[in-house]
């Protein structure tokens, strides 16, 4: 546990923020990020990427029992399986039972009979607004604002499990396991299933139509600022569909990780657990980013030297300095350009009201920079790209995951052929 060395200024571990002057309080105050930080910290450097995520839940979960239980430093050991269960419904927004409201509601009269007290007050998670409420986790934005997709949900009760079998385990002989229960353990069959198989794809024409939002803004531009920012958002788009790469990939990749190597182009590429893929770069894939790297003022080719240089660069560059885009604003760009890419399809059809239109329209608005990922492997392995090549690609350890996760059967070629069933039975 690192010294609160300024009593003045608030203690930030792991991204939890204690109030000033803990560190004078017994160490007991500190029981729950003790429990969250040894958890955490195999992540730290064996995976980045996870160990954010997991950090985030937690301190969801733990502004949850705060805001249930009132601050305590053992948060953790207070919560129990109703704690769990209430905290899946605040992320699914499944509305709070009736028949349990009552029950709650009923209270002991001094003669042993029950009667109905005045109802209780909707519970706080019920408040979808945008701000957190006061909470001592550096929790901002209202995590129960927005129900979370099953599978988001899923990640969240599996990952809030491992934590508490994590600490449920002694280190050593001579310690003590710090938690000796699960309130999450019996949540997995309260949970919707999901397929392994994801939805999150997009056809081609919807990659087309992107593009196509790309060269509109470009036409449109009238400040070199809206040019640069249309030709950047044309190779976002190409990238992140072609390379199959994810939004944190994209955001640290360096132009020098981008090489040449007996005569093909290849992006090193820092995955998750830090392990590094080599992605092959086709030469339609390399004129785009010539293009990118000409509006920047800089060579055709990317140069080895050039590691300050990141291969997607923010707006606010200066001659000689080139910040990167976080994967925060990388998402924000790819929302903005579906949902324009949506409004242009919809006021240049000549038929809008068109069902496979209307279809377009919303799926393009609903467009994430992950789709692209899921999209670019999906037509490919779809296309008899070879599964093994595929996962490599994909930085996947087992083919397997990629065939559940990416191959999609030809939907429309199936829904061909029932149609030609039902038109067969019509004749005859």
């Amino acid at each position: 546990m690192p010294e609160n060395t300024a009593q003045s200024q608030d203690l930030v571990l792991d991204g939890f923020v204690i109030p000033a002057g803990v560190g004078q309080q017994p160490p007991g105050l500190l029981f729950d990020l003790t429990a969250v930080g040894n958890w955490l910290e195999p992540f730290r450097r064996k995976s980045p990427h996870t160990h954010r995520a997991y950090q985030r839940i937690a301190a969801y979960w733990l502004y949850f029992l705060e805001q249930t239980h009132g601050y305590h430093a053992d948060l953790l050991l207070r919560a129990g399986p109703i704690d769990a269960h209430d905290f899946l419904r605040a992320l699914t927004h499944e509305p709070q039972d009736a028949e349990r409201s009552r029950n709650s509601a009923l209270l002991a009269s001094g003669s042993g009979q029950f009667e109905l007290a005045r109802l209780a007050p909707a519970p706080f998670w019920q408040d979808h607004g945008p701000r957190a409420l006061p909470n001592h986790f550096g929790v901002a934005s209202n995590p129960f604002a927005r129900a979370k997709s099953p599978r988001s949900v899923a990640q969240a009760i599996a990952s809030l499990s491992s934590l508490y079998k994590f600490n449920n385990t002694k280190r050593s002989a001579q310690d003590q396991a710090l938690l000796d229960f699960n309130p999450f353990s019996d949540l997995g069959r309260f949970i919707v299933k999901q397929d392994a198989k994801t939805d999150r794809v997009f056809e081609p024409n919807a990659y087309l139509r992107m593009l196509s939002a790309t060269d509109r803004l470009l036409a449109q531009a009238e400040t070199q600022t809206q040019q640069q920012r249309a030709i950047r958002l044309r190779w976002i788009t190409v990238a992140l569909f072609n390379l199959w790469m994810r939004i944190s990939e994209l955001s640290s990749l360096r132009m020098s990780d981008i090489r040449q190597r007996g005569g093909v182009w290849f992006a090193s590429v820092h995955g998750k657990g830090r392990k590094v893929r080599a992605i092959e770069i086709t030469p339609a894939v390399m004129k785009e980013l010539m293009a990118y790297r000409e509006a920047l003022g800089l060579p055709a080719l990317p140069q080895r030297q050039e590691t300050d240089i990141p291969a997607v660069v923010s707006l606010r560059r200066s001659a000689s300095h080139y910040p990167s885009m976080t994967p925060r604003a990388l998402f924000g760009e790819v929302k903005d350009l579906g949902t324009a890419a949506a409004d242009w399809l919809l006021e240049s059809h000549p038929n809008p009201a068109d069902l496979e239109v209307q279809s377009l329209a919303e799926r393009l608005r609903q467009v994430s920079p992950h789709w692209f990922r899921h999209s670019g492997a999906s037509e490919a392995i779809n296309g008899h790209f070879p599964i093994a090549d595929a996962a490599e690609r994909l930085g996947h350890k087992d083919p397997a995951i990629t065939v559940r996760m990416y191959y999609h059967g030809d939907a429309k070629r199936r829904v061909g052929a029932l149609q030609a069933l039902e038109q067969a039975r019509q004749e005859d």
